[in-house]
């Protein structure tokens, strides 16, 4: 459902706006939640990991601790995750570009 997709970008935005927040406690939050969104495949993970890698590369490259910790693990995933999707096949390419 489009409207539920729409949704979940608008979730996702602020979650990574809330990545900039000062306090590390939002930023934990913010990482659960992200961390949710991956576990629920509302949206492709190739999104998520575009529209958020730069902030989570900040942070885990930031002062040691949970938040750099949480971050980085993140980014594991995301690169694990690029790395296990099965290549495209034919029929799925000429899908994709129909959806396009």
């Amino acid at each position: 459902d489009l409207c539920a997709v729409l949704n979940c970008e608008g979730v996702l935005e602020v979650l990574m706006r809330k990545l900039l927040h000062p306090s590390a406690t939002v930023q934990m939050r913010s990482m659960n939640a992200i961390s949710s969104l991956i576990c629920s495949d509302l949206l492709s993970h190739d999104h998520m990991s575009s529209v958020t890698r730069s902030h989570l590369q900040q942070l885990s490259e930031g002062s040691p601790g949970p938040v750099a910790n949480r971050a980085t693990k993140i980014l594991r995933q995301f690169e694990a995750l690029s790395r296990s999707k099965p290549p495209l096949n034919g029929s799925d390419l000429k899908r994709t570009r129909l959806n396009s």
